[in-house]
């Protein structure tokens, strides 16, 4: 089962543009990969662009086969080659509906504002702010509230490892005592990832 999540841009203004991305949504894949990989707005703006996709990569990449792994030749044993999939350089692209897949119509879409976008909230959400330079991210549970959203600017998060941890834990307090325990995990950092962003 796919763990969904919207990626998007918040513009200085407080509007948003979001697309939909079908898989590994949690903070320890998409979280982590947006951070690792995707740091200068030019980057993302491009990713947008492209509309809805099911795999988020390192980069954009060019148009290939939306089925790859499924068609990558078989191991001996008849399994596919996860060695051979992860070597290949389509691996680290994004994969697209609409450029990969031919679909129509998945464009990105705008919203006034985060209240404005609610209807369309999956399990997580990411947002390249204008106004911090910097992702931020959090958890959206069925019918939430958006102004009781707990965000998180992905670079703290990268800051305390936290995306070594468990692939689907979420910061909480309950999570604050064993990451307290993390070397150079400092109390400011910490206080920081289980409060969240005073600020959306």
């Amino acid at each position: 089962m796919a763990t969904r999540s919207r990626i998007g841009i918040k513009r200085t203004d407080g509007s948003l543009e979001l697309i939909y991305c079908h898989s590994d949504g949690y903070f320890a894949h998409n979280g982590r990969m947006l951070h690792e990989h995707w740091q200068s707005q030019a980057k993302v703006e491009g990713m947008i662009a492209r509309g809805d996709m099911s795999v988020l990569g390192e980069v954009v990449g060019k148009k290939h086969d939306f089925n790859w792994v499924m068609n990558f030749p078989e191991t001996a044993e008849g399994h596919i080659d996860w060695d051979g999939v992860r070597a290949d350089p389509r691996h680290k692209m994004c994969l697209f509906y609409m450029r990969d897949r031919g679909d129509k119509e998945l464009y990105s879409q705008r919203f006034s504002n985060l209240e404005a976008a609610a209807e369309i909230f999956e399990e997580y959400l990411y947002l390249w702010d204008e106004t911090r330079d910097a992702w931020i991210g959090c958890q959206t549970p069925w019918q939430c509230n958006p102004a009781s959203l707990d965000w998180y600017l992905l670079s703290d998060l990268a800051e305390i490892k936290f995306y070594d941890e468990d692939i689907h834990k979420v910061p909480t307090t309950t999570y604050h005592s064993a990451a307290s325990q993390i070397i150079d995990a400092t109390p400011t950092v910490m206080d920081k990832m289980v409060e969240g962003l005073h600020q959306f």
